[in-house]
C-alpha cells in the first residue's frame, strides 16, 4: 500500500482537522474580524469626536446665551443707543456738546477694538468744572448719552486751594474739599457699536 493510498490514522486526521480549524481561524480573524474591530474602532473614534463636537457646541450655545442675558441685562442698566460702527463723528459732536459746560476739558480717543460684532471704543476725559455740582450733572449726561456707553473709571478732586472768608475768618479751603471752588475730573467711558449692518473694519483691532 502506498502513502498516498493508505488510511489516515486517528491521530493524523486529529492533527488535519485542527490546522483546518486554525486555518478557518486564521481566515475569519483576516477577513471577518479584523475588518469588523477596525470599523467598530472608528465609528468608535467617530462618536467620541462627535460627543467632543456636542459638548463644544453645547458649551458655546451657553455662552451665547450669557451673552444674550447680559445684553439684555445691559439694556435695561445703561441707556443710549448701540449704533453701527463707526459712529466716532456722531459720539465727538455729542461729547463736544456735553462737556461745553466745563471750564475746560480734553478728550482721547483711543482704537476701538471688536471681538465679533461687538465694538468697543474707549475714551479718556479730563475736564475742568466750575462746581461740584456742575461736575456731577456733566458726569451724568455723560452716563445718559444718546450712545450707547459705560463709565469705567473716575475721579474727582478740588483743582486748588481757595483764600475764603467765614464769620470773619480767612483760610485756605482743604485740597480734600470738593464742596467749594474749581473741581477737575477724570474718567474712562467706553462707547459701544455694532458691526451688524456694515463690512466695514478700517481702523478697527480684531480680537480673537
Amino acid at each position: 500500500m502506498t502513502a498516498l493510498n493508505r488510511a489516515f490514522t486517528n491521530r493524523e486526521i486529529a492533527v488535519i482537522l485542527l490546522l483546518t480549524l486554525i486555518l478557518l481561524v486564521l481566515i475569519f480573524y483576516r477577513f471577518v474580524y479584523a475588518p469588523m474591530k477596525e470599523q467598530l474602532d472608528y465609528y468608535e473614534a467617530e462618536t467620541a469626536t462627535l460627543d467632543t463636537q456636542i459638548q463644544m457646541e453645547q458649551g458655546r450655545a451657553a455662552k451665547i446665551q450669557q451673552m444674550r442675558d447680559q445684553i439684555e441685562t445691559g439694556l435695561k442698566e445703561y441707556p443710549g443707543e448701540v449704533k453701527t460702527y463707526d459712529n466716532v463723528k456722531a459720539e465727538i459732536e455729542g461729547l463736544n456738546g456735553i462737556l461745553s459746560a466745563a471750564k475746560s476739558f480734553d478728550v482721547s480717543f483711543q482704537q476701538p477694538t471688536a471681538n465679533g460684532n461687538a465694538v468697543r471704543r474707549r475714551v479718556d476725559i479730563n475736564f475742568l468744572a466750575d462746581s461740584y455740582a456742575s461736575a456731577r450733572e456733566i458726569i451724568r449726561q455723560l452716563h445718559d448719552s444718546e450712545y450707547r456707553c459705560m463709565i469705567t473709571t473716575l475721579s474727582m478732586n478740588p483743582a486748588s486751594r481757595r483764600f475764603i472768608s467765614e464769620n470773619g475768618i480767612y483760610y485756605y479751603t482743604s485740597l480734600t474739599d470738593l464742596q467749594t471752588g474749581d473741581v477737575t475730573v477724570n474718567l474712562s467711558l467706553i462707547f459701544y457699536e455694532t458691526r451688524y449692518g456694515t463690512d466695514l473694519t478700517s481702523g478697527l483691532l480684531i480680537e480673537g
